[in-house]
């Protein structure tokens, strides 16, 4: 058999074979492309008509990525571990949602309200909360990492070990909120309201905490190095053991704060509007 014919006989075979698999993947992969783009309008049509089905249908793990759901009704929804990435939840009404472990992700909940919901564990990263109402929600574990939350309610709100390192929480109320164990790395907490607060242990490294309220907060063993302090108000509050290393106290009141054990210098107690009342680094009671 001519030698040619043989080469030429099994190129065209490998190209067959290839030609055919080529084209069984490309098909595999529209066709997959197609069943979620299809998955999520079913998911959205289902979160749209949720409360007149009967508020009975579970939107668990439901994919609703980049869905428009300005304004929609889901208050006490099953939300837990969906997929919301992206999505547009503005003015959206999620009081008492289960929201754990899902995926909000650059999603916006601007003015949204969350009060009460559960958002244990979820993903908030670059989301926008701006002026979001979020009194006692479950924020456990939260991942907030650039999230906006100016302006945002967060009253009574859990946020135990939370993340919101670089985060906008200027003019945010916390007040009452527990912060324990949070993560606060160069937070903007400028005109925040900490009132009351317990950030026991909490990372507020070179946070912007100027003009802040903090009156009666709990700031035992919190890490405050390098932070902007300058006009903050700690009257009353629970300083012991905090360190204070390298941050700005210009101005700042800690009048009747406790700061037995506090790592702060003479320098910045010095720098302070008023310490009247305050309990000093060594136990002694400024007059």
């Amino acid at each position: 058999m001519d030698q040619n014919f043989l080469l030429g006989f099994v190129a065209a075979l490998i190209g067959a074979l290839v030609g055919g698999l080529a084209e069984a993947g490309f098909s595999y992969v529209f066709e997959g492309f197609r069943y979620r783009r299809e998955e999520r309008r079913r998911w959205f049509r289902t979160a749209l008509e949720w409360v007149a089905s009967g508020k009975t249908q579970s939107l668990r793990g439901a994919n609703l990525l980049g869905a428009n759901l300005r304004g929609v009704q889901l208050a006490g929804a099953d939300l837990s571990c969906a997929n919301l990435y992206e999505a547009n939840l503005f003015f959206a009404n999620l009081s008492g949602a289960d929201l754990h472990w899902a995926n909000l992700q650059k999603a916006d909940l601007s003015s949204a309200n969350l009060q009460g919901a559960d958002l244990t564990g979820a993903n908030l990263r670059g989301a926008d909360l701006g002026c979001a109402y979020l009194p006692g929600a479950n924020l456990w574990l939260v991942n907030m990492f650039r999230a906006n939350l100016g302006g945002a309610n967060l009253s009574g709100a859990y946020l135990f070990e939370a993340n919101l390192a670089i985060t906008d929480l200027r003019k945010a109320n916390l007040q009452e909120a527990n912060l324990c164990g949070a993560i606060f790395g160069k937070a903007d907490l400028r005109d925040a309201n900490l009132e009351k607060a317990s950030l026991v242990k909490a990372n507020l490294y070179r946070a912007e905490l100027n003009r802040a309220n903090l009156e009666q907060a709990n700031l035992r063993e919190a890490d405050l190095w390098g932070g902007d302090l300058r006009d903050a108000n700690f009257r009353s509050a629970n300083l012991r053991e905090a360190n204070f290393r390298w941050a700005d106290l210009r101005q700042a009141d800690l009048s009747d704060a406790n700061l037995e054990d506090a790592r702060i210098s003479d320098a910045q107690i010095a720098q302070a509007k008023s310490v009247k009342g305050a309990i000093l680094p060594d136990g002694t009671k400024h007059d």
